[in-house]
């Protein structure tokens, strides 16, 4: 039996991968381990590693290329059109208006939470929407 290196073979698959031609771009378990993507594709798929769970290879599709079942849907691309949605509060305690401001997920929590006086959940990362609070 061959003695082959992880590295190695992720690495040949990526450059395999590489080639199709519905395949944009191809991230190795060693890359998003061993680099620090700040922004775009490579920090969206690195926020979403799990080094237990994950696979050693990490493809994306290029946009408006979708690969599912005969049935249902799906909403899990890094493309802007899947990770651009309308967030919405309304209530007491929130101020009347609306904003093109940029924000994400992370902040979520913090912003209910802020709006019911209460501690941030544990893990959170994020920070209240400002604007969003009176």
């Amino acid at each position: 039996m061959a003695q082959l290196k992880s590295e190695d073979v992720q690495r040949f698959l990526s450059s395999l991968l590489t080639n199709y031609k519905s395949i944009d771009k191809v991230f190795t378990r060693e890359a998003l381990t061993n680099s620090n993507f700040t922004n775009g594709v490579g920090a969206l798929i690195q926020n979403g590693f799990h080094h237990k769970r994950s696979g050693d290879v990490v493809y994306v599709l290029e946009p408006g290329v979708i690969s599912y079942s005969r049935t249902g849907s799906t909403h899990g691309s890094s493309q802007s059109y899947d990770t651009h949605v309308p967030l919405l509060f309304y209530g007491a305690g929130i101020n009347n208006g609306t904003s093109a401001q940029r924000t994400h997920i992370i902040d979520i929590a913090p912003t209910v939470s802020s709006l019911l006086g209460i501690s941030f959940p544990n893990g959170a990362t994020g920070n209240p929407i400002l604007s969003v609070l009176k």
